[in-house]
This record gives structure tokens, C-alpha cells and sequence, in this order.
């Protein structure tokens, strides 16, 4: 009998001193697939506390606890995340697990790849590990300690809850950034997407909104940088150059702008690109004044306007701008015929 305790005691000695590979602050960032098929990603569950349950069916401690962990998975059903990894493989083992899930009435996903519990580097089952909203690792142990660590982990890093308010328009502005960046209004994209407050990169459901946005961008802007090195090598340098400035204007910090900076850089010591070079500035210091003319008419400053436009057509009489110009002059009627004066001031 003596020395049937004195080995309970070593075992539990063992366990208890159990070395653990996780340190805290660590991200964990797995995608796997629970035993029922399902895909589970880690960082959908951003916003949330996360358990990660090493367990075997054929471990004592394991079922002991089993019931306990159903218990604080329902307390806390809204703020915190199980999921199993079972350490049983193979077919035999696996009915074994099927029967412990249905014996234990576990009600979370379960996996048993061996890519999670390589991840999760532990040896000894009824290990957990738990993660922040942000899915860092907070504290790695075995299960008899679960519960104070749980409540620990609420209380210093609580679940990140956005009104549903809130995420409808995350999702939207997410929508837009997809369909601005796919339309090639890479400034309109950028400027929805700093619009997106931090919060929204913390939480799961937005999470995978924004960085779908985030993917459509990038992608959207290769393909555009792909096509205007297609048109620079065919020799169609108005197209490349426009297609150059457009990632430049609206991607100032993305990799595709920074290698259109150093393309277009290349392209305008080409001599055999100085007119499209030359046209291109034309039109745009015709758009420039066109603009001016606009303003000038917004403000009610038609006298402005005209001088503005005259001196549109006269300088820059065939480009695109022009053609507006006309327009808008004869738009002003009798201004037009007016004396000409700048507004003051």
C-alpha cells in the first residue's frame, strides 16, 4: 500500500513539474480540421478567449476533468472558445475518442492532427493552454489549474465585444475596399481602409472581412502593375504611365506603388517615351485649369471662370479638358461676354 502511494505521488509530482514549450506572448496561428470534417481557424475566434485542450480518452486525469471543463465552457459561453486536441490516433483509438466526445457530451470542435499538437509541443494530456483576444499564449498548464487561469485571463484580457452596429459597417466598408480596389480607385480603397478602426482587426468575424479587403488591394494592384508593364513593353507608354501614377497616387506605401516608382523612373529616361511623358503633363496642367474653372464657378466667380477657360482652349485646345471647357463656357452664357476680373482676395 506504501508504495502504491509513494507512486501516485511521483506521478503527480511528474505532471505537476511538467516543462512547457509555449512561452506567454506567443501568437498561435493554426488552421486545421476537427474530426467532424469542419475547417477551424484560429483567428476567427479573435476577440474571444480561446482553450486549447490536449487531452487523451485513455487518460485518467483526462476524463476526470472532462466534466469540469463542460461546466466552464458553458459558464462562459460567450466570451470563451474549447477546442479539443486529442492525442489518439488511428482507427481503433479514434473510436475510443468518438465514444469519449459522446460519453463526456463535449460540445466543442476536436481534432486530432498532428500539425496542432506539434504546435502546441506539450507531452503530458490535460494540458491547456490559453489564449488572449489576440490569440497570445497566456498560460500553459495542466487542467487541475485551469479554472483560476481562466478567470485570470477575463479579467486581465477581457473579450473584445463590438456593437453589431458596429460590425455591419466594418463589414460594409469592407465591401467597398473590395469594390474600389476591383474598379481601380486604389486612393478611394486606401482611404476606406485606414477609416476602418483598429478594433475591427481584433475581433474575428471582422478580421476576415478586412483581410479579404486587404488581399483584394494587393491582388488588384499587381494586376494593374502587370498590365502597365505589358503596355510599357509594348511600346503603348501613355497607358503604362497613367496605370504607373494611379498605384503611386493611390498605394503610396504598398509594394506594387513602390515598384511603379522605380518602373516609371526607368520609363522616363527612355527617350522613346519623352511625348507620351509630354502629353500626359499637357493634360495635366489642363485639368488642373479646368478644375481651377470649376471651382471659380462653385464660388460664383463666373467672370473667373471665363478668363480661366479661355486660357484652357487657348493653351491646351486638344486635349480632354479642353473639350469640358467648351462645354462649361458656353454653360455660362453672358458671363462669358463680360468683362473679365479676378475675384478679390
Amino acid at each position: 500500500m506504501r508504495r502504491w502511494l509513494l507512486f501516485i505521488t511521483a506521478l503527480f509530482a511528474l505532471r505537476g513539474s511538467a516543462a512547457y514549450a509555449l512561452l506567454p506572448g506567443e501568437t498561435l496561428d493554426l488552421t486545421f480540421t476537427a474530426i467532424d470534417g469542419k475547417t477551424i481557424d484560429l483567428k476567427d475566434y479573435r476577440g474571444k478567449i480561446v482553450v486549447l485542450d490536449y487531452f487523451s480518452s485513455a487518460d485518467a486525469v483526462s476524463n476526470n476533468e472532462a466534466a469540469k471543463k463542460c461546466t466552464l465552457a458553458e459558464m462562459h459561453s460567450a466570451d470563451v472558445v474549447f477546442i479539443g486536441v486529442a492525442a489518439d490516433k488511428g482507427v481503433r483509438r479514434h473510436k475510443k475518442l468518438d465514444d469519449f466526445i459522446a460519453e463526456k457530451k463535449i460540445g466543442w470542435p476536436v481534432t486530432n492532427e498532428p500539425a496542432v499538437i506539434a504546435a502546441l509541443d506539450v507531452k503530458t494530456p490535460s494540458t491547456e493552454t490559453i489564449l488572449d483576444p489576440d490569440g497570445h499564449v497566456v498560460w500553459q498548464g495542466l487542467s487541475y489549474d485551469l479554472e483560476p487561469h481562466l478567470q485570470q485571463a477575463l479579467k486581465q484580457t477581457p473579450p473584445i465585444v463590438l456593437p453589431q452596429k458596429t460590425i455591419d459597417a466594418i463589414l460594409a466598408a469592407a465591401k467597398q475596399v473590395k469594390a474600389s480596389a476591383e474598379a481601380g480607385d486604389f486612393a478611394s480603397a486606401t482611404q476606406t481602409l485606414r477609416d476602418i478602426p483598429a478594433s475591427a482587426r481584433r475581433v474575428g468575424v471582422t478580421l476576415k472581412a478586412v483581410t479579404a479587403a486587404d488581399f483584394a488591394v494587393e491582388k488588384t494592384a499587381n494586376l494593374q502593375l502587370a498590365k502597365a508593364d505589358a503596355a510599357a513593353n509594348s511600346g503603348d507608354y501613355t497607358t503604362a504611365i497613367l496605370a504607373y501614377k494611379q498605384l503611386i497616387a493611390g498605394l503610396p506605401e504598398g509594394a506594387a506603388a513602390s515598384a511603379a516608382r522605380t518602373k516609371l523612373a526607368a520609363l522616363s529616361a527612355d527617350s522613346k517615351a519623352t511625348k507620351a511623358f509630354a502629353d500626359l503633363s499637357r493634360q495635366e496642367r489642363a485639368a488642373s485649369l479646368l478644375a481651377a474653372a470649376q471651382k471659380s464657378i462653385d464660388e460664383k466667380h463666373n467672370a473667373a471662370a471665363v478668363v480661366q477657360l479661355r486660357s484652357l482652349l487657348k493653351q491646351y485646345p486638344t486635349t480632354p479638358a479642353a473639350e469640358k471647357g467648351k462645354a462649361m463656357l458656353a454653360s455660362l452664357g453672358a458671363a462669358a461676354t463680360q468683362p473679365t476680373t479676378q475675384p478679390k482676395g
